[in-house]
């Protein structure tokens, strides 16, 4: 019987090194375990904020979608606003010229004082006066007027350039996206 007592007592130290041996094995899977969950959380953590980095990325790029929609709508409406008025300055100009030749036509003094002399009454005479008087401002006024025009077109077209400008600043920014 001492056989089998001291085989099972060299069985028995063998059980328990093996229980021993199993108890480590389970807390360093445990260990792992506890490690492999803490990395799912920084991975998840990770992808939520991938995954949010590209939706505003994409929000981004509709954002300056939208704007140079706009800014290319604005362009469109400057290019309008520029043909529109070089016919108006091209219609000031042709009406001015015509202004200018019918006043050198009548521009040497002695026609003036032929025309307001001319005149049968005196009232006659003062209404050629004012007439003289008027149609002389209003020559100032249409040469006025096409300087505004001209100075508008100007203002037209520099604000067309920086409209372009910013429409090419924005694309290599959506481009670079």
């Amino acid at each position: 019987m001492f056989s089998f007592s001291a085989y099972a007592q060299k069985s028995r130290a063998e059980l328990e090194r093996e229980k021993k041996e199993n108890l480590r094995k389970i807390e360093e899977a445990s260990r792992i375990l506890e490690e492999t969950k803490k990395q799912k959380k920084t991975s998840v953590g990770q992808l939520n904020a991938i995954a949010k980095k590209i939706q505003s990325s994409e929000k981004q790029i509709k954002i300056i979608s939208e704007e140079i929609n706009l800014l290319d709508s604005e362009v469109g409406n400057i290019e309008v606003n520029i043909t529109t008025l070089q016919k108006d300055l091209e219609n000031l100009k042709k009406e001015y010229a015509a202004m200018v030749f019918a006043a050198e036509k009548a521009n040497n003094s002695y026609d003036k004082l032929t025309f307001i002399f001319a005149a049968k009454t005196f009232s006659q005479l003062v209404m050629r006066l004012k007439y003289m008087t008027q149609y002389a401002e209003e020559r100032k006024k249409q040469a006025a007027h096409i300087r505004l025009i001209s100075s508008q077109l100007g203002q037209k077209k520099h604000e067309i350039i920086h409209k372009l400008s910013l429409i090419h600043i924005s694309e290599p920014t959506r481009q670079a996206e």
